[in-house]
């Protein structure tokens, strides 16, 4: 469910969402899939966005169901050798991942 901030912020995308029939329409000639409505008009990118940006929180939500929360402190000494981790490195910002 929608929660009320979301809703107002992205009331347009969500209104063209709900007001259509989408369909994912795979074109094997060009090997490319497209995401059309009921006339054959593709979905607009901040629509687009918005369904991306809210299937990567439903695959997160699904994860945390099924493997518990994510880590994002350090490691213990127990957990280190229960796993056979040798050396790791904890990123904590996003940031950081730029210098990969």
């Amino acid at each position: 469910m929608v929660d009320r901030g979301k809703a107002t912020l992205f009331k347009e995308q969500i209104n063209d969402l709900l007001s259509h029939d989408w369909k994912i329409h795979y074109n094997p000639e060009t090997d490319t899939t497209t995401i059309i409505n009921e006339v054959g008009k593709e979905i607009s990118p901040s629509t687009l966005g918005f369904v991306g940006s809210e299937l990567l929180d439903y695959i997160n939500r699904r994860e945390e169901d099924k493997f518990g929360k994510k880590r994002k402190t350090p490691l213990d000494e127990f957990s280190k050798k229960r796993f056979g981790i040798q050396d790791y490195v904890l990123i904590e910002e996003a940031e950081d991942l730029n210098q990969f």
